[in-house]
């Protein structure tokens, strides 16, 4: 880090420039406005980040460093089922805990990946959803007549907690309920509708 620069004024440019985003919307940012709420001159802020582009990329490195530590325990648990189960409630958890940036990863910044040929990073948080509805089809845990193939499997879970997560931190937010366990009741009808029933 350059000798004129300090590690607090960087910090509070990030977490301006994502209040920012999440009260104006990602369009209507600049760097002037964050200057602004920092009582910053505008070109003080190019000591730290070259655009606002810079500092959107900074971000979402940070963001996604956060996201995938929540999934860090996920790798614990032994079956294929209570992996996926642990993945989603820490994607739930991570919504909850981090709206401004989940708002960011997911609501504003557009996936990468553009076609079903192209693939997952596997440290992905989706890549971790793929893999694990991948092993459970392929030890016959998950019935393929029921999922189809591990990417619309994983895409249907995903949109569901997806659903749920933008829902409590928008529509439902200042709805009073026991998210926790509404989200343990629609994981449960979810994950056994997929396994295989032994008649």
């Amino acid at each position: 880090m350059p000798r004129n620069q300090h590690p607090d004024t960087r910090l509070a440019i990030l977490q301006t420039a994502l209040r920012l985003i999440h009260q104006k919307g990602i369009n209507d940012v600049s760097l002037r406005h964050i200057a602004r709420e920092l009582s910053l001159s505008p070109s003080s802020l190019y000591e730290y980040f070259d655009s606002k582009d810079a500092i959107m990329d900074e971000l979402r490195r940070l963001g996604w460093s956060l996201f995938n530590s929540y999934f860090e325990e996920s790798a614990a648990q032994a079956s294929p089922q209570e992996r996926l189960r642990s993945l989603c409630i820490a994607y739930l958890r991570f919504a909850r805990e981090n709206s401004e940036t989940f708002n960011l990863l997911f609501l504003v910044s557009a996936s990468k990946r553009k076609r079903l040929s192209e693939s997952v990073p596997a440290d992905s948080p989706y890549g971790k959803l793929l893999a694990v509805i991948r092993e459970g089809l392929a030890a016959g845990i998950f019935d393929q007549r029921v999922v189809g193939n591990a990417e619309a499997g994983a895409y249907s879970l995903w949109a569901m907690v997806h659903g749920m997560a933008t829902l409590q931190n928008t529509h439902l937010v200042s709805f009073e309920a026991d998210w926790e366990q509404a989200a343990q009741d629609a994981l449960t009808i979810f994950i056994t509708g997929m396994m295989v029933r032994f008649e």
